[in-house]
């Protein structure tokens, strides 16, 4: 019962409000980084060249309409095509690496919330352990809450000026009782 009532409390939202707004932010950037390095990957392109032929009879130069893979076209497109398969698995690792880190982002950023809104929850727990404590017989307790002049202090000021209310009608009403028994028990 306590362990429910836990995951329904103000404190476990706001915990988990703040783990998954960090891990929402952490996931697009990653998103946004991975695609964008994703995208600079180009292909190895092989050209070709078209072979001028020189005939060695008249000395002139001809197209011979063959395009032709040098030797060194090919071991240069070998060499990008290794430089991108290189780069592909270093960005599955990163992805890899994305994931875990975003795990240990929202255990990270849900226990940094937690004791986040633990200290913003404090005064709130302050009020409640006062309001539990005032008892219908001695209503003198005030919260008195200290602490910057935020909304919380206006709540806990609002608190005791009710209180103040309450304490003024059960003194007025004590004297009441108290001058009506008096009467009762001394007629005329």
């Amino acid at each position: 019962m306590i362990g429910a009532r836990r995951f329904r409390s103000i404190r476990f939202r706001l915990s988990l409000g703040i783990a998954l707004a960090v891990f929402c932010v952490g996931t697009l950037f990653v998103g946004l980084l991975y695609a964008w390095q994703a995208n600079r990957l180009v292909e190895p392109v092989l050209t070709t060249r078209q072979v001028l032929i020189e005939d060695a009879s008249t000395g002139r130069q001809f197209e011979t309409g063959i395009d032709v893979l040098l030797p060194g076209d090919v071991q240069r497109a070998a060499m990008a095509q290794l430089e991108i398969d290189a780069y592909r698995k270093a960005l599955d690792e990163l992805r890899r690496a994305a994931f875990v880190g975003l795990v240990a982002l929202f255990v990270v950023s849900f226990a940094a919330g937690w004791m986040l809104s633990g200290w913003v929850l404090l005064p709130i727990e302050q009020m409640n352990r006062v309001a539990r404590s005032i008892s219908v017989g001695d209503l003198s307790r005030r919260i008195d809450l200290a602490g910057p002049d935020d909304e919380l202090k206006g709540l806990a000021k609002t608190f005791d000026a009710m209180l103040d209310r309450l304490q003024q009608a059960f003194e007025t009403q004590r004297r009441f009782i108290h001058e009506t028994s008096h009467e009762l028990r001394n007629p005329l």
